[in-house]
């Protein structure tokens, strides 16, 4: 698995769980999985975890520049040298 939304989403509840108003977890990333799904019930009532597909470059890039945090999470990382 190349990115780990689940594991994200995961965080994201339990920091939910302990903050009084959350801030919410925007999503840009493909239609979610049934483990993404799965994640998701984990998710108090007070978070709220949001999700955009397919979004156009510029309104990516706009996206990205308004974030707060950028996370690129993965289950394994490549090495630079041989």
């Amino acid at each position: 698995m190349y990115k780990n939304l689940p594991g994200v989403i995961h965080l994201y509840a339990h920091y939910a769980a302990e903050v009084d108003a959350p801030l919410p977890l925007w999503c840009v990333s493909p239609k979610p999985n049934p483990a993404v799904v799965r994640a998701l019930r984990t998710v108090p009532a007070v978070g709220k975890v949001l999700s955009s597909i397919n979004l156009e470059s510029r309104v990516l890039q706009a996206a990205y520049s308004m974030a707060d945090a950028f996370l690129f999470p993965s289950l394994a990382e490549a090495s630079g040298g041989p």
